[in-house]
Order: C-alpha cells, then structure tokens, then sequence
C-alpha cells in the first residue's frame, strides 16, 4: 500500500488527471474507495477530485463505499459533502447497501445527512425490508424512528413484517407494531401469518394475534367514545 500511495502522489504531482476516468467509468477515488485506502482519500479529496462522479454502474465513491462496509471512508466522504441520494443501475442508493450489509452506524451517519428512508430499489426492496431481512434490530428501530413506512410491498409482494416472520426474529416483529399508528395499523392478514406457520414460529403467530386483538379493542374504544 505504501508504494502504491507513493505513485499516487507521483501522478498528482505530475497533473495527472484527477477525474480521469477508464473503461469502465471508474476514477481513482473510486479505486481508493473500494481498496479502503484511508491513507489517500483525505488527499485526493483536498487535491479537488470530483466526490460525485458516477462509473458505468452508476455507482458513486459512497455507494461503493456503503457497499464494502467502509465506515471510516464514509465518514469521510460525508465531511466532503458527497450526494447521498443517488442510486445505481440496481435501484440502490448508499442507505439501501448500509441496510443490506446490517451495518446501523453507517445507516445512522447517511440518515443524520438526509438519506432518503422511503426510497426502493428495482426490486422494489426499501431499506426497512433488508434491515428485517437481515435481522438487524437497532437498524430496524432506527429506520422507524426516521419515518420508514410499514406498509411497502417488495417484487415478490412481501412486505417487512413478512420477512421479520420468515426469519422468526420476534422483537423486529414488536417494533414494527408498536410504531404503527392510527389508521395506519399492521396488516394481520393471512399472508403475514403464513410466513410465520410455514417457518414454525408459532411464537410469533401469538404475538401477531395478541397485536390484533389489542388493536381491535382499542378500535372498539375510539368508536364508542
């Protein structure tokens, strides 16, 4: 790594192009990005590289750094004020990969800066789905505190609290009900519950009857008051 930081400053000493890019759309911060070259970034940052160039892929320096888990280069990337929103050619903005990887700190760092938490992919997927597909909690709550709906359905017609059921992780289950709110309750509807018989989390099918009928009741209340 030391030899090859070495001739990167070589090159920009020498006003090689910053913003070059090669055949595949692919600049060097990008490379220094996806190496986690925290050495480098810093550098080629001050230098004045272009945060926000996009490759072939569409992909952004954040995005590939959301992608590979790279705390520290996002944290870094965010101080220079990269563009958080964008998606590449999957539909996947840089949240969207910091859910899918189950990593909370760097979701919470995107979310502080304006990440949109609504937004989906080409397979229809929102963060909260992956956050519940990989059985993240503290991101699962943490993506309800910031306004995540509930209720959006996937390609395959599933929505979070169906892949919360699949995987059987009961307290992701608690959380998306207790956030729900007025005329915007979970939906106990057969589907939900099949998830949960066909994976034998009969647990879960308890809790979702106990949600049901407390929300039934309160209903009942509101009604006749």
């Amino acid at each position: 790594m030391k030899n090859c930081n070495e001739i990167i400053h070589i090159l920009l000493e020498n006003d090689v192009g910053l913003d070059d890019q090669n055949i595949v759309g692919k600049t060097a911060l990008m490379y220094i990005c996806i190496n986690n070259n925290t050495e480098m970034i810093d550098y080629i940052l001050r230098r004045g590289a272009n945060i926000n160039t996009f490759d072939h892929n569409y992909k952004t320096a954040l995005i590939y750094s959301c992608e590979k888990n790279y705390e520290k280069i996002v944290k870094i990337l965010l101080h220079y004020h990269s563009i958080i929103n964008n998606r590449d050619d999957h539909g996947k903005s840089a949240l969207i990969y910091a859910c899918e990887r189950g990593n909370k700190t760097v979701a919470e760092l995107l979310i502080r800066k304006g990440a949109y938490t609504n937004v989906h992919d080409n397979e229809k997927r929102t963060p909260l789905i992956y956050a519940c597909i990989n059985g993240n909690e503290e991101l699962v709550e943490l993506l309800l505190k910031n306004d995540a709906t509930i209720h959006d359905k996937d390609a395959l017609g599933k929505t979070a609290i169906m892949y919360a059921c699949e995987k059987g992780n009961i307290g992701i289950i608690k959380l998306i009900c207790q956030h729900s709110v007025p005329n915007s309750e979970v939906d106990i509807n057969e589907k939900v519950l099949m998830c949960a018989y066909d994976h034998k989390h009969y647990d879960i099918i308890n809790e979702l009857f106990r949600y049901s009928l407390k929300n039934s009741n309160n209903n009942n209340n509101y009604n006749n008051k």
